[in-house]
Formats: structure tokens, sequence, C-alpha cells
């Protein structure tokens, strides 16, 4: 992990914005090792320029939001793999349905099939137990 890879995690934080911008949400990314008062520090950072901060207590593989969409991205894989619905179909559901702006495959599509796929293999190397592949 980043902490572990800096001479001074106790100063570390990492804001991240997701696209498509302009996005209102920003996690802060703070190790267990960082002080308190730097938390507080990105948190009005993050206040500072409208956005709404979302705090991150530990260092995981993968970022909150990215781990959180390649489960629904592995499950809406599945779903079109096996003729339940279209990337269509499924983009529109999750739109009206949980109000997201976007459905999971115009997510990749925006961030790039190549990049889904890369980001895909190397969380599978490092965290096969937290991203198991779909179940059939």
């Amino acid at each position: 992990m980043l902490a572990d890879r800096i001479k001074h995690p106790e100063r570390a934080s990492v804001c991240i914005s997701s696209a498509p911008f302009p996005n209102e949400a920003c996690r802060s990314h703070s190790g267990v090792k960082i002080l308190r008062r730097r938390i507080s520090k990105a948190v009005d950072f993050v206040n500072s320029f409208g956005h709404v901060p979302v705090k991150v207590h530990k260092d995981v593989v993968g970022f909150l939001m990215n781990r959180i969409n390649g489960a629904a991205f592995r499950e809406a894989m599945s779903l079109v793999e096996k003729g339940v619905a279209t990337p269509e179909d499924i983009d529109k559901a999750c739109i009206t349905d949980f109000n997201w702006n976007i459905g999971p495959f115009e997510i990749a599509d925006n961030a790039g099939l190549d990049v889904y796929k890369r980001v895909g293999k190397a969380l599978m190397i490092w965290a096969p137990v937290i991203f198991p592949p779909a179940q059939s």
C-alpha cells in the first residue's frame, strides 16, 4: 500500500474525484497511520471547492468506488453473457432504478475498455479473494 512506501505516511492523504465531471463526491483516502488533523485538512480542502468529502478509513487494494463499481460491472457482464439483458438495457435500468447518472457499461466506455481490462487484471492478481470471478 502507499503508506508502506513513503517516509512519512502520517502526512499523506489522497483525494480522488470520479468521472464524469463535474462530480460532487470526492473520496479522501487516508491510511491508518495518518494524523487526524490531516484528515480534517483534507475534508476542509474538498469542501472549499464545493465537493462532498467521503472519508475512507482504511487502505485497501483498489479505491472505494472502483471496488463497488467493479462488483456492479462484473455482475452486469455476467447478465449480458447469459443473455439476460443487453448492455444498453442494463445501463437504462441502473439510471432509472438506482438513479445513477450513467450505467456500468457507459462508465466502462468512458473510462476506456483498455483501462478496465488492465485494472481488472491487476486487481485479480493482487486481490483474488476480494474480487472473485462472477459465478454462473
